[in-house]
């Protein structure tokens, strides 16, 4: 499967699939990213983005029993149209739908909040950072819960753009 939003929660929403090191083409979904046409903007091409798991906790689950993954790093082609679509933070349609999309870059600070659901689970995301038309990093929540089960987890995003999307852009 190809690698969803934002690998601002690759792994953790029920949409996502991808593990390890990976190289993917940003897919479509339902969430929109807004734009500071005065500022500067997210530039297309090929980014690396890292997930660290700071905390994650579970009810019931004593403090320190969670084993806490390691980092995760993707590589994602991002066009320029996707990226004023919303193709950085898109879960994958088949699988969630996404609602309340309201993560922006803007004014160097990227923040806001997006609610999935699928596979009988309802994730809810908020990120807070900043960013520059090359990188960015960020803090990110995620609340997962459902099917008799509940998460928190907390991670820091960095991403970086490393070039130009390999010819004939895939990812």
């Amino acid at each position: 499967m190809r690698a969803n939003i934002l690998l601002i929660g690759c792994g953790l929403l029920a949409a996502c699939g991808e593990s390890g090191e990976g190289t993917n083409k940003a897919q479509s979904g339902s969430a929109a990213t807004g734009s500071n046409a005065a500022g500067p903007q997210i530039q297309p091409g090929q980014w690396e983005m890292t997930l660290a798991v700071t905390r994650m906790e579970a009810p019931g689950v004593p403090a320190g029993a969670m084993p806490m993954p390691g980092a995760r790093t993707i590589r994602q082609c991002f066009t320029q149209e996707e990226l004023t679509s919303g193709g950085m933070f898109k879960a994958d349609p088949a699988t969630s739908v996404c609602e309340s999309n309201t993560i922006r870059f803007e004014g160097g600070r990227v923040t806001g909040a997006m609610r999935c659901t699928g596979s009988g689970t309802t994730t809810e995301i908020s990120i807070d950072g900043s960013f520059t038309p090359t990188s960015w990093t960020a803090r990110q929540r995620i609340q997962t819960g459902g099917q008799g089960s509940n998460m928190v987890m907390e991670a820091d995003v960095s991403a970086r753009r490393i070039g130009d999307c390999p010819e004939g852009g895939a990812g």
